[in-house]
């Protein structure tokens, strides 16, 4: 499975039901309930079902998936001698 952890059906389910409980005690309106339930349905990863569910459910961390690009000076100095290279 790598580093990224996908969302798990009953994780998803913790979420929806968190957000109903919600909704039930009066505490988020209904549109707001429907709208976080359906993106906590849409979520893939444990950080997007952890914004979803204003979090209630996943986990607040950001995934270690490595994205093949570098950040900052490193990448604007390579893609800079890619240039010249291709020059």
């Amino acid at each position: 499975m790598g580093d990224t952890e996908y969302v798990t059906t009953t994780e998803v389910w913790a979420g929806v039901r968190a957000i109903e409980v919600e909704r039930a005690a009066g505490t988020i309106s209904r549109a707001d309930a429907d709208r976080r339930i359906a993106a906590c349905r849409r979520a893939v990863t444990r950080r997007d079902l952890w914004k979803a569910s204003g979090g209630k459910a996943g986990s607040p961390h950001r995934n270690r998936r490595h994205t093949g690009r570098l950040g900052g000076l490193a990448g604007s100095l390579l893609d800079g001698l890619q240039g010249i290279v291709r020059w």
